[in-house]
């Protein structure tokens, strides 16, 4: 048997805090690798050539997202969401947020109005990236409509795009790093992975996870499912105020209301689905989550 070896590519002994450590080790070890390839089109559209982008320029247009986070006043920890298809601007933004001490959210590019509106409000996004300034538009009606003056950028806009950079060419190099630097990594924890939503309901018991990421979708089939076992069992109607009463009290949770004021008629709606249906739907999740 022959034996043979090739040279690591990746370094054992490094050790990252972050994931934005891993983008200022490539820069010191290899700034001028070619790390992405963008198409460039002509006036119908058609890709005529693929423009090459060196670790050192990637580099460059993060660090000049990330200052321009920072310049519209995006603190630690506030969320910035993300709605684009796959595109070089995507990656950019993507890790200009954790630059900025940011946190990413990413939206599935073909949800609903409904959908786009329960993320946003749910992670109390403060920021949005676009691809088009249709979105764009889009979105500044929507925070609008509610009277918030969240900012939004387009990608595929320069104009839109320089307005954000500009904003942050006051921030300095030392201002950037200690956001960079603020966040460290997880002390640890155990994936599971499953490449079928199908399979995800019969094996949670199973798993016992204390915590999913999925697409909204897989939480709606999950919760059909819920919903058609109450049917089979002639307790629809009251699966419905069951869930109307659990959205609420999750309401009142992200409003931080103490337990003691939340109203007397709510705890006691509450107690009473928690032994009908939320316990079995917790036992039904694994039993980890609330």
């Amino acid at each position: 048997m022959q034996e043979i070896s090739s040279p690591l590519l990746v370094d054992p002994s490094t050790t990252h805090q972050n994931t934005t450590d891993i983008l200022e080790h490539r820069l010191q070890q290899s700034p001028h690798h070619i790390v992405f390839e963008t198409p460039v089109r002509d006036t119908s559209g058609t890709i005529t050539r693929w423009k090459p982008i060196t670790t050192e320029a990637f580099a460059r247009d993060v660090k000049a997202f990330a200052k321009g986070l920072i310049g519209k006043n995006v603190q630690p920890g506030d969320r910035v969401a993300i709605f684009a298809p796959t595109r070089y601007e995507w990656a950019v933004a993507d890790l200009a947020i954790m630059y900025a001490g940011g946190v990413v959210v990413p939206v599935y590019e073909t949800s609903s109005p409904a959908q786009i509106t329960a993320i946003l409000r749910d992670a109390k996004v403060r920021v949005v990236f676009t691809e088009t300034n249709q979105q764009r538009q889009h979105f500044e009606k929507a925070y609008a409509q509610h009277n918030i003056s969240n900012k939004v950028f387009c990608l595929e806009d320069e104009w839109c795009i320089n307005t954000l950079v500009d904003a942050g060419a006051h921030i300095s190099d030392e201002t950037l790093e200690e956001r960079r630097t603020r966040a460290t990594l997880a002390g640890g924890m155990r994936v599971s992975h499953l490449s079928d939503p199908k399979e995800l309901i019969g094996q949670l018991p199973t798993i016992q996870p204390s915590f999913l990421v999925l697409v909204p979708r897989v939480l709606e089939k999950i919760q059909e499912n819920i919903a058609a076992q109450a049917e089979n069992k002639r307790l629809a109607s009251a699966w419905q105020k069951a869930r109307a009463v659990a959205i609420q009290r999750g309401t009142y949770l992200e409003d931080k209301v103490a337990p003691a004021h939340i109203p007397t008629r709510h705890r006691a709606q509450h107690a009473f689905f928690d032994k009908l249906f939320y316990s079995r739907v917790r036992k039904l999740l694994g039993g980890n989550m609330e």
